[in-house]
């Protein structure tokens, strides 16, 4: 069997003009976990990476920490779904649950929960989106697909973003759409997942784990944007 490990990004610049960025904390976070697979002698035989700026970055700030200095393949199956325009097209729809400029960050993610769920039902015009439910649901599972083609006892990080992975998440187990949008909001920065596959199956072994960051001298480092 190999091993797939499945790190969601680092913290990004939410509230900032250009989202696709890290932090200087979600760089953190990412040397890190580079830090942990090196003291636990993890090493990957493979590094996959959707392409948007935050999951490269990771990658580097994972590489940092953890000496290891493999090429990165970029596979756009990975990539987050436009979660800005999600939004606005719900509440094109939905005016009436657009929060106060000053609320709190919790009632965004409200929204976000409103407009994923609206998209996975069919109640959202999908027609100015990038992509459909449909297509989101069939990229992801075509990544999964490229990583079981080539199946070969090895181990593979793959870093992408919170969406993909609860995606990917709720098909291994079969789940129902509400299951990923449930999935995703927990979703922790630079959280880690690991499955085992091969050829013919992937079998989920842990979700969304913390183990670099699970920690009294990094608890104040957990975040989820």
């Amino acid at each position: 069997m190999s091993e797939l490990y499945l790190v969601r990004h680092g913290q990004a610049s939410f509230g900032q003009a250009n989202y696709d960025q890290l932090s200087p904390l979600g760089t953190q976070q990412g040397q890190l976990l580079g830090e942990y697979f090196k003291a636990r002698g993890i090493q990957f035989d493979r590094i996959v990476s959707g392409n948007m700026a935050r999951h490269l970055q990771t990658c580097a700030a994972i590489q940092a920490g953890s000496g290891c200095a493999l090429p990165i393949t970029q596979q756009a199956h990975w990539n987050e779904f436009d979660f800005e325009q999600l939004v606005a097209q719900y509440l094109q729809q939905h005016p009436e649950h657009r929060p106060a400029p000053n609320a709190p960050r919790k009632a965004f993610y409200t929204v976000l929960k409103q407009s994923l769920l609206a998209w996975s039902s069919g109640q959202l015009d999908e027609t100015p989106l990038p992509e459909t439910w449909q297509a989101f649901q069939q990229r992801v599972s075509e990544g999964l697909g490229a990583l079981q083609a080539t199946a070969d006892s090895e181990r593979v990080l793959v870093v992408s973003s919170g969406g993909a992975i609860a995606m990917a998440a709720a098909q291994l187990l079969s789940a129902p759409a509400h299951t990923m949008v449930a999935l995703n909001l927990q979703m922790a920065n630079t959280g880690l997942s690991r499955c085992f596959y091969n050829a013919h199956t992937v079998q989920l072994h842990n979700f969304n784990t913390l183990p670099h960051l699970d920690t009294p001298a990094h608890a104040d480092k957990i975040t989820f944007s």
